[in-house]
């Protein structure tokens, strides 16, 4: 399978993607995010309606962050049954969260997730694009202006309907995390994840006890009419 860098994706179909996906980007809606009282994991939900379908969508994310990963049973998007579905258009987006907070109602009071705690938005200190395509972001981490250090690299394989030759898009992410003199490496540019075309840096939050980032990544998939940008979060420890 032929894999294309960030770097011949850009030189090869940015217009393309430019003209036909990136015109027209629908955006989920953020509802709900934080962090446990006791800064170990990380919730967020968001939610959207279907351009085509008319059908309302909600997906949730809770992550360990010790780990880096989802829970297990904590990430879903909803689903609807065949009955549910000839219905669904007459359904609001907020009937759609319900469903999935219904799902996980055990699990988030078992890891104090009710009242997420928001955590500290870290600012931005600067964003720069490197010679081979990847990017740096540097922030403030507190009020002693030490610094945190994310590089950002990833790697786009197109599908057929966006100049390529696989079936379906896929994207592979690999941040590389440095604070207080560590450096912390998440995931590989080996790790693909199907209907993903692109990542971009939203924010990264610091958890309640200090020890613990969460990096809020928008993600990009195709769309019925473009492209849909959704969430994915990452974690790292300090």
């Amino acid at each position: 399978m032929r894999r294309f860098s960030v770097i011949s994706l850009m030189a090869a179909s940015a217009a393309l993607i430019s003209s036909q996906v990136l015109a027209a980007i629908y955006k989920t809606s953020h509802q709900l995010s934080g962090f446990s009282t006791d800064s170990r994991y990380y919730i967020y939900l968001e939610s959207y309606r279907n351009a085509v379908t008319d059908v309302p969508k909600a997906k949730l994310q809770i992550i360990n962050l010790p780990r880096n990963a989802c829970i297990e049973n904590g990430c879903l998007e909803t689903e609807y049954t065949d009955e549910a579905r000839e219905r669904a258009p007459s359904l609001t987006t907020k009937s759609a969260e319900n469903q999935l907070l219904k799902k996980t109602s055990v699990i988030r009071y078992n890891l104090k997730l009710n009242r997420p705690a928001p955590g500290r938005k870290l600012p931005v200190l600067s964003r720069k694009t490197n010679a081979d395509g990847s990017e740096t972001y540097t922030f403030i981490l507190n009020d002693k202006k030490e610094k945190l250090e994310v590089l950002m690299q990833q790697k786009y394989i197109p599908s057929v309907a966006y100049g390529g030759n696989a079936e379906v898009d896929r994207a592979a992410l690999r941040l590389e995390v440095t604070a207080n003199y560590r450096k912390r490496t998440l995931s590989t540019l080996n790790n693909y994840r199907e209907n993903a075309m692109k990542y971009t840096l939203r924010e990264v939050r610091l958890a309640p006890d200090g020890r613990t980032v969460a990096i809020i990544m928008n993600m990009m998939q195709p769309n019925e009419q473009g492209a849909l940008q959704t969430t994915l979060v990452q974690s790292s420890p300090l």
